[in-house]
């Protein structure tokens, strides 16, 4: 999680919910998020990165409110490259051969810092913004 009120990236569980007949895996994001007294909702984009050969992909979870918290730890990593981000943003790994969210690896930590980078500087909080529901880099 890229913590608004944190410098550094940090690891948090997410509760999720297991489908049953399927073993899919739904994140509970909402239970780790701040300031869903200022603004309860919470959008989320698929983000895909290639590099080479190897294709991750990441759920990412983060509010559009200006009235949140300037997030630092966003900040710190793209060195001022873009204007302040507001609120707390996650990422969560998809798996590559079974549908939902798995489990993160310490090797998973820099290609999501990337991905972060590239997150931030194409996606814009202010005004009424549509997300594009997927976005495709490659490192």
């Amino acid at each position: 999680m890229y913590s608004s009120s944190q410098l550094k990236p940090t690891y948090v569980s997410v509760k999720t919910h297991i489908q049953e007949s399927t073993g899919t895996r739904f994140p509970a994001p909402e239970l780790v998020f701040r300031g869903m007294d200022v603004d309860p909702g919470i959008h989320d984009v698929v983000l895909t990165m290639r590099r080479g050969k190897k294709v991750v992909r990441y759920n990412i979870y983060f509010k559009k409110n200006m009235n949140l918290p300037v997030n630092h730890c966003v900040g710190a990593l793209t060195a001022g490259s873009i204007s302040a981000w507001y609120g707390d943003v996650l990422f969560m790994k998809l798996g590559s051969k079974i549908d939902g969210v798995v489990n993160w690896r310490r090797e998973d930590d820099h290609l999501a810092n990337l991905a972060l980078k590239r997150f931030v500087s194409h996606v814009k909080q202010s005004g009424t913004t549509i997300y594009p529901l997927n976005l495709q880099f490659d490192e």
